[in-house]
């Protein structure tokens, strides 16, 4: 398509060489042993280990993003919007290059989580469901350390049920409304997230949450 030429016509012009410290962690990664020639044991800790270095260069990577949207990388480059410049730069589709700036200047109201996050304690499935989650829950703030604590401990999908549980405790009307009051405050918001997926936020009411159900 005309949008994908013109991507790679501007992924060609970008600047290729990184600064000091990159090709220093590519050769660290060339240096693992090979998972074949591990034990059972030996795996398991690995895996581990990789899970949590993952989390950090995706930490890095959503950094990156920010510190680019916010110093309009983008116009100096010549890439459209910010999201295209991280979508061009890092070969992946623009839905992915937004959300990943979404997530990024989301993460600055949430210090607890960006620094867990950027330590590898906590991952972007789990950044992604407290993102979607904290604007529904009063003072979200104050429970933030507890909420940190949480996805270092479980999964995200375990993370998702119990803030939905807390955010329906801090927003108990919409548990007893007439059916004029849930028409009345239906909403549907989609927000794109860095792994490529589309959040959806938002309350349907009694009808249209049974047909989608």
């Amino acid at each position: 398509s005309r949008a994908a030429h013109r991507r790679a016509r501007i992924r060609a012009s970008l600047p290729t060489v990184a600064p000091a410290g990159f090709d220093q962690i590519n050769d660290d990664i060339d240096a693992l042993p090979d998972p074949e020639h591990l034990c059972a044991e030996e795996r398991a800790a690995a895996l581990a280990v990789t899970a949590r270095l993952r989390n950090r260069i995706e930490a890095y990577l959503t950094g990156l993003a920010g510190a680019a949207d916010a110093a309009g990388d983008s116009r100096v480059l010549g890439a459209g919007t910010s999201g295209s410049l991280v979508a061009i730069a890092t070969n992946a589709p623009v839905a992915v290059g937004s959300g990943m700036v979404n997530t990024a200047n989301q993460l600055q109201d949430l210090p607890v989580v960006k620094d867990a996050y950027a330590q590898g304690a906590i991952s972007g499935l789990h950044v992604n469901q407290i993102l979607t989650a904290a604007p529904h829950i009063d003072d979200f703030a104050t429970s933030e350390p507890a909420v940190v604590a949480l996805a270092k401990a479980t999964d995200a999908s375990e993370v998702r049920r119990v803030l939905q549980t807390v955010a329906d405790a801090h927003n108990p009307q919409h548990l007893d409304l007439t059916v004029e009051q849930q028409r009345a405050k239906r909403s549907l918001r989609l927000s794109a997230r860095a792994n490529g997926m589309w959040a959806i936020t938002g309350m349907l009411d009694e009808v249209d949450g049974a047909i989608l159900a």
